[in-house]
């Protein structure tokens, strides 16, 4: 900047109105022109040439919120889930460094009650990366109207594994002296499907992707002699649940989504079972 008035080699009296021109002339810094007196807050195109900083230490405030912070990428996530699919692929996305699978199998479906009951499919197994989940069992075709097991024992390594709920057998329900009834066991673990009520209300089915086990088949009210020659029916077991960490995960993944069992059918004055629920996969995915 030049000053307007100078006063190193003054020998009189120096006029008040130039030291009022000296102060009232602007320092220019970047592109903005400072004055003695104003206050500026911002300053543009300014280069500092090899500056000194202190770096502020955040701690951790009693209470209040930080704004208008940047810093480094928290690590994200997203998700796929596969309600379906035989031998599918599973493609890994770009730069995903970690996967957590949980998967579920099919439920087994409930027996079907009668003269000759017919015990409920099994449930089908579920996989990923050839690590099995299997599938939860029908109930049994004999007399005695027992659930089925849950499922248990898949091969391969997985991180966790827990077995399913089996299903619930069967309840008589006694009319009279001579006569009874026969209610439908329940389907195993949550979503299993309620068993038969008599002959007056059909089982349910597992409800679809819990792994559910299907209700039984009731029985009609009948003299205690043909009932208790009939099968009584149980409720299907719940499918296997199991849990896959897996760390620098490959880029694509074989996996099959377990159906659920079929329902029992019915015997001779009896009452099928219901289907079990089918089974799941998901699939989150960290950065």
């Amino acid at each position: 900047m030049t000053v307007p008035n100078t006063f190193a080699n003054a020998t009189t009296a120096i006029p008040l109105v130039q030291l009022d021109q000296n102060f009232n002339t602007g320092i220019t810094l970047g592109n903005t022109t400072v004055f003695l007196g104003n206050t500026t807050t911002s300053l543009g195109n300014v280069t500092l040439n090899a500056p000194t900083f202190t770096t502020a230490v955040l701690g951790t405030p009693a209470s209040g919120n930080l704004t208008n912070c940047t810093g480094a990428n928290v690590a994200s996530r997203t998700r796929q889930v596969f309600l379906t699919g035989t031998a599918a692929t599973y493609t890994t996305p770009a730069n995903c460094k970690q996967i957590f699978v949980r998967a579920k199998s099919g439920g087994a479906g409930g027996t079907g009650s009668g003269n000759t009951g017919n015990a409920g499919g099994t449930g089908g197994t579920t996989t990923f990366n050839s690590i099995n989940a299997n599938g939860g069992s029908g109930g049994g075709a004999a007399g005695y109207g027992q659930g089925g097991a849950g499922g248990t024992g898949g091969t391969g390594t997985a991180s966790f594994r827990l077995a399913g709920a089996p299903g619930t057998s069967h309840v008589s329900d006694i009319q009279s002296a001579t006569n009874a009834a026969d209610n439908g066991g329940n389907g195993g673990g949550n979503g299993g499907g309620i068993g038969g009520l008599r002959g007056d209300v059909a089982p349910v089915a597992g409800i679809a992707n819990s792994g559910g086990g299907g209700g039984g088949g009731g029985l009609a009210n009948a003299i205690f002699a043909t009932v208790g020659g009939q099968v009584k029916a149980g409720g299907g077991g719940e499918g296997e649940y199991i849990e896959i960490l897996i760390n620098s995960p490959s880029a694509t993944y074989t996996y099959t989504v377990g159906t659920g069992g079929t329902a029992g059918a019915a015997g001779t004055s009896g009452f099928a079972g219901a289907a079990g629920g089918s089974g799941y996969i998901i699939v989150d995915e960290y950065y």
